[in-house]
């Protein structure tokens, strides 16, 4: 006798317009996305847009800016990079442990686990449990 399972899932795709710079704005907007998403019974939203929190796009400074990195770009990923586990990791895993969502989000990230600061593009994946 075969045995099987179906799993279903529902994902969606946000697009939301970020604030450029404005960490607390665009939080809310994940966390609002979050909210309208869920109660459409999706169980996981994807916000697309690289460093989506803060809204900054290194190339605007320059088109090396990958490669040979101008002191706007540095300074302004630092500014606005947080740990993984910081401000607004907290809000916006306490929001999908409330609606019920996983969600996945890209910030600038702070990383101090080898003694140094480093930086870095990441996504973050939260399940629906935070």
């Amino acid at each position: 006798m075969a045995l099987t399972t179906q799993c279903t899932s529902k994902v969606a795709l946000c697009q939301a317009r970020a604030k450029p710079l404005d960490v607390a704005y665009n939080v809310s907007k994940v966390i609002d996305g979050m909210k309208t998403a869920a109660m459409a019974g999706v169980d996981l939203l994807i916000f697309s847009g690289e460093l989506y929190l803060s809204d900054y796009n290194p190339m605007s400074e320059s088109e090396d800016s990958v490669t040979n990195p101008g002191p706007n770009v540095v300074a302004n990923l630092k500014k606005f990079a947080e740990e993984k586990s910081g401000a607004s990791f907290q809000k916006i895993s306490a929001a999908a442990k409330e609606n019920k969502i996983a969600v996945i989000y890209s910030y600038p990230e702070l990383d101090r686990s080898s003694g140094t600061e480093k930086y870095y593009i990441s996504a973050q994946l939260l399940s629906k449990d935070g």
